[in-house]
């Protein structure tokens, strides 16, 4: 069988990513945008926009590596997908998790780590996100690369 084209379109979200962590076909899609209509795209932008509830959610558009967000504790808020440009990725899709650190500023973090895009899924899927404040975790590898998790933030790591 050839490779599967899944569209990502803006009814995909992370019960698809589960079902296909599931199926054990997470590692054999490709996946493709499918174009939505430019005036709707800018309808949810400018809602978006509209729901802010800080300036910093307003106004904030960087985005951080999972690898560069490791230990730092937050509560994601809402996660999406996209489709990888690494032609060696093992899974074609990343996740953009939105979320707010413990002093309530906005954070954005990319990652493909296939453990933390499957916990991450899970979460969004089954209404598990903002439950807790998370972490990214990493453990070295023997090959000199390190593989990211996710973990429950104990309350001696906050802050407050």
């Amino acid at each position: 069988m050839g490779t599967q084209i899944v569209p990502i379109s803006e009814n995909f979200g992370s019960a698809e990513i589960v079902s296909l962590f599931d199926s054990g076909e997470i590692d054999k899609v490709e996946f493709a945008f499918q174009f939505a209509d430019p005036a709707e795209t800018a309808r949810r932008i400018e809602q978006q926009d509209l729901e802010a509830t800080s300036l910093d959610a307003l106004l904030a558009s960087g985005t951080v590596a999972g690898k560069e967000f490791v230990g730092k504790p937050f509560r994601a808020q809402s996660v999406s997908w996209f489709p990888t440009k690494k032609t060696d990725a093992p899974i074609k899709v990343y996740s953009v998790i939105r979320g707010v650190d413990p002093n309530g500023e906005v954070v954005t973090i990319t990652c493909g780590a296939r453990s933390v895009m499957r916990k991450i899924a899970v979460m969004d899927a089954r209404g598990w996100l903002s439950d807790e404040f998370i972490k990214i975790t990493s453990t070295p590898l023997d090959d000199g690369n390190e593989a990211l998790d996710l973990a429950v933030v104990k309350a001696d790591e906050l802050p407050f």
